[in-house]
């Protein structure tokens, strides 16, 4: 029997007579002989001659006390270079911050005013707010013939905290980390289900800026908006800069009171993913 499916996906059941079995005459010990029988094939296969085919079941039933009858069925998943399932959601996280999103301008305010005989003048400082950061998820899900062996896990994991060093979903590198890889084993079924996890946070980067604050006066760092030392041109020219793994910036200016740090290595997220 042959069932085929869009995009070359095929599902078939292959049906055989296993003889001459040494078993020491208990009916269960057909069963397990015939599993084990010379040229029986693995689970995990591939159907001979197919590319998407693999076998997930085999059943064997007695027939004799040296004899059983075996059905194989062979189903189309994740092998090499085939499909696998991609699932994209978002939703929204809080945080604060004293930085607009996406520029990363600190939100400055100072005020100078019009009775200086009765009011002191406050100096420019930085406004924490509370706001809402789209968190964008992409899942991609691909069942695989065969055994994950330890090696192969072992760096599985490693992707966890590793940003795209490419291009890759739409978004430039430094936008998405990698932020969950977990597998799913069967030990009998000759398959392995492996899930990677990677997310953006809108407009931004998976960098990080700092403004420094005195000890002394509680103040942050920056001087009147437009002039010399004005923290919105500094943080501009921090935020134009291309992402770089494990780093520490400053604007070209001689002033540094502010910092970018980009603290996530990076990698192809392509082999990990599947595209």
């Amino acid at each position: 029997m042959v069932e085929i499916f869009g995009n070359s996906a095929e599902r078939a059941v292959r049906t055989g007579i296993v003889e001459g079995l040494p078993t020491t005459g208990n009916p269960e010990d057909v069963l397990w002989a015939a599993m084990t029988a010379a040229g029986m094939p693995a689970a995990g296969s591939l159907y001979p001659g197919r590319t998407n085919c693999f076998l997930r079941t085999t059943q064997v039933f007695g027939l004799s006390h040296d004899m059983a009858r075996v059905k194989l069925i062979y189903e189309p998943f994740e092998g090499t270079n085939t499909s696998v399932i991609i699932r994209v959601g978002a939703s929204l996280s809080t945080y604060q911050t004293n930085k607009l999103p996406g520029t990363q301008q600190p939100i400055a305010v100072e005020w100078v005013p019009t009775d200086t005989t009765k009011y002191k003048p406050i100096p420019l400082d930085y406004v924490p707010i509370v706001a809402m950061r789209p968190m964008r998820r992409v899942s991609v899900t691909q069942l695989r013939a065969g055994i994950l062996d330890v090696a192969e896990a072992a760096s599985f994991a490693e992707y966890v905290g590793m940003v795209n060093s490419t291009t890759w979903f739409g978004k430039g590198p430094g936008s998405y980390i990698i932020s969950g890889a977990d597998a799913t084993i069967s030990k009998y079924s000759g398959y392995y289900q492996r899930t990677v996890e990677a997310m953006n946070q809108g407009l931004d980067k998976w960098s990080h800026y700092g403004v420094l604050r005195s000890a002394q006066t509680g103040k942050f760092a920056g001087g009147a908006i437009g002039g010399t030392d004005d923290i919105n041109t500094q943080l501009s020219t921090l935020v134009a800069m291309s992402y770089m793994p494990k780093s520490i910036r400053y604007p070209a200016s001689s002033t540094k009171g502010v910092v970018r740090v980009d603290p996530y290595d990076w990698t192809d997220f392509t082999p990990i993913f599947g595209f």
